[in-house]
C-alpha cells in the first residue's frame, strides 16, 4: 500500500487527449514549486527550474483519508478503527498516510477500535478509495464496481434482512436507537449471494 500511494495515479488517457492539443498547454513534471504570487493579473510561479507565468493554474494536492476531517463522520471517528489501530509495520515500512485509512471488514463496513465499543460504526459502509488499504477494490474504478458492488450489496442485504435481533447503539459517539428490520418471507436465514 505504501508503494501504491507513493507512485501516484496518472491522469486518465481521455483527459490527456482533451488538453494535449490546446495552445499553451504544458506539463512540467519533477518541477517543484518554491513560491507563488499574483502580479497584475498573472500568476508567477518560482520553480526549481526557474520562474514560470500563467493565466491560471490547475494543481492537485492529493487526498487524505481521515474520518475525523469529514463532518458527517466526525462523531464516529473516535470509535472507528483505522489501520494504525490494527497493524504496526516495521520502521522501514511505516507510513502515517496508510495508518489513517479506515480498517474495514469484508463488506466495506467500518470496524470498532475496540470490541463492542460502538456497534453503530458497522452500519457505515465506505465504497470509495478509502477502502483500498483494507480490500484492494473500491467504487472508484470499473474493476472495483464490477467486483466490489456485489460484495457491498451482499453485505447490505445480510445486515438488513438476515440479522434476526434488533441492534442497539449505546456509544456516546452515535445516537442510541433500536433498529428493527422485519425479516420478509422471501429471504431465508442462510447464505446471501455476495
Amino acid at each position: 500500500m505504501r508503494r501504491l500511494l507513493g507512485a501516484g495515479a496518472p491522469p486518465p488517457p481521455s483527459a490527456v487527449e482533451r488538453v494535449i492539443g490546446r495552445a499553451g498547454f504544458a506539463v512540467h513534471s519533477s518541477c517543484g514549486w518554491r513560491t507563488v504570487r499574483h502580479e497584475a493579473g498573472v500568476v508567477r510561479i518560482d520553480t526549481e527550474h526557474g520562474e514560470r507565468s500563467a493565466d491560471f493554474v490547475v494543481f492537485a494536492t492529493g487526498a487524505r483519508y481521515e474520518l475525523g476531517l469529514r463532518p458527517e463522520f466526525a462523531a464516529l471517528a473516535p470509535v472507528a478503527a483505522c489501520w494504525s489501530d490494527r497493524y504496526a509495520p516495521s520502521p522501514d515500512e511505516a507510513n502515517d498516510e496508510v495508518g489513517r485509512f479506515p480498517y474495514l471488514d469484508p463488506g466495506f463496513e467500518l470496524t470498532e477500535k475496540s470490541s463492542d465499543c460502538a456497534p453503530c460504526v458497522r452500519r457505515v459502509h465506505l465504497f470509495n478509495h478509502a477502502a483500498t488499504a483494507s480490500l484492494g477494490i473500491t467504487g472508484s474504478s470499473g474493476t472495483g464496481m464490477k467486483l466490489g458492488l456485489r460484495r457491498l450489496v451482499g453485505a447490505l442485504v445480510r445486515a438488513l434482512y438476515c440479522t434476526p435481533k434488533a441492534r442497539t447503539c449505546t456509544s456516546p459517539s452515535c445516537p442510541g436507537r433500536v433498529v428493527r428490520v422485519p425479516r420478509p418471507n422471501s429471504v431465508r436465514a442462510g447464505r446471501v449471494p455476495g
